[in-house]
């Protein structure tokens, strides 16, 4: 048979099939060819050949003797000191693969009765979870996963956006994992086309969204601020010879938009700060300005009186969401949208940060007022 699986293959009446098959039957032969490794190590084990040669253990050895990776080398001690004598059977005729063989070896060790004929369904991932699941995580090994967590966030040089890492113990991970999916049953999972928000960016979302809540201290729950920033957008027109290649000779950009603290931010995030009810004020020379929260707020009269008009419920057609609403400029303010109960709409929060602001959808001005619709809007170029 081994003669037959080194003939050459380049023939093109070789089926799929037929390849298959010889893949297979090298995955036999491969395991049949370890265990006769793992019994000849069983006898080399019991001559403490290891320890004469001055290793620390027979692994050791076993990967320095026979050029192997330790992974290997560990798989073949365990298969060498192994009295299952059932599963050391399987894999000595053929029956499993010495993958297959290990891992339920080690699920046998735990203590699991019967592993090989009880697992005869599992593929080798499964065999790993059943066996992560049965071994007991020490003190120690607690112990060091706690002290090794951490958290850290990595910007990008201009701080536009970051990448963040996480290292958690079981327990606290699935505290947060649990909190961060109650909020994301909070918020709407489908997009006004039909798009599915993926698990990762449901977790975004509700991590900023407890975020904005711990700092609202004023009024948890609402769209109150926590924090005031501010905004300088530098107006002066950018050309091709100021914003680089790919853009026609003279041809204008958006504006630079940069936050109080150096971070530069885009203009999803500035028409988000102002359909909050921040105040835009440019000076004639068209100097770089200063927007706050000073003026240009809508009043609290006013956005009661638009969230009792629409019901106490987002707005938006076929929601029905009373999770943090907040009132929306239907045109903004800077387009000459009034700050006046016509142009206000009560959204839920989803529909406002992450359809509207964050999705590019705006609302369609010929929608009712208590079913309003989306459409696609252009590409935002920020405030002319």
């Amino acid at each position: 048979m081994f003669d037959t699986l080194t003939e050459t293959t380049e023939a093109a009446d070789v089926s799929a099939d037929m390849r298959e098959q010889r893949i297979l039957e090298c995955e036999r032969i491969i395991g049949q060819l370890r265990a006769i490794q793992a019994q000849e190590l069983s006898v080399l084990d019991g001559q403490q050949v290891a320890t004469g040669d001055g290793a620390r253990t027979l692994v050791e050895w076993t990967a320095a003797r026979f050029d192997l990776s330790r992974t290997t080398a560990s798989d073949l001690v365990l298969v060498a000191r192994s009295e299952h004598q059932d599963i050391n059977s399987a894999l000595a005729e053929g029956d499993i693969s010495f993958d297959r063989a290990t891992n339920t070896l080690r699920l046998a060790n735990s203590g699991y009765e019967d592993a090989l004929e009880r697992t005869a369904g599992y593929d080798i991932g499964g065999l790993k979870r059943l066996r992560v699941t049965r071994e007991p995580l020490s003190g120690g090994e607690e112990e060091d996963i706690y002290q090794h967590r951490s958290l850290a966030l990595q910007p990008r040089l201009d701080e536009s956006a970051y990448t963040g890492w996480l290292t958690m113990a079981g327990p606290d991970a699935k505290t947060v994992e649990t909190a961060l999916m109650r909020r994301a049953e909070q918020l709407r999972r489908e997009l006004p086309d039909g798009t599915v928000l993926s698990r990762g960016q449901l977790l975004h979302d509700s991590l900023v969204d407890m975020a904005t809540d711990d700092l609202n201290t004023t009024n948890p729950g609402t769209d109150s601020p926590g924090t005031v920033l501010t905004v300088f957008v530098d107006q002066a027109p950018i050309t091709s010879e100021r914003a680089g290649s790919g853009q026609a000779a003279g041809e204008h950009q958006a504006p630079v938009v940069q936050l109080d603290n150096g971070i530069r931010i885009g203009p999803n995030a500035l028409q988000q700060l102002i359909c909050g009810g921040a105040s835009v004020e440019l000076d004639a020379d068209t100097q770089p300005l200063g927007i706050g929260r000073a003026s240009k707020t809508i009043p609290p009269r006013l956005k009661r009186w638009v969230m009792h008009r629409d019901q106490g419920v987002c707005s938006i057609s076929g929601c029905d969401s009373t999770y943090r609403l907040e009132a929306h400029h239907i045109i903004p303010w800077y387009l000459s949208g009034r700050t006046d109960a016509d142009n206000l709409a009560t959204l839920c929060w989803f529909h406002h940060h992450v359809a509207i602001h964050r999705h590019g959808f705006q609302i369609d001005l010929d929608s009712p007022p208590l079913a309003r619709r989306f459409h696609r809007k252009p590409p935002i170029h920020g405030p002319p």
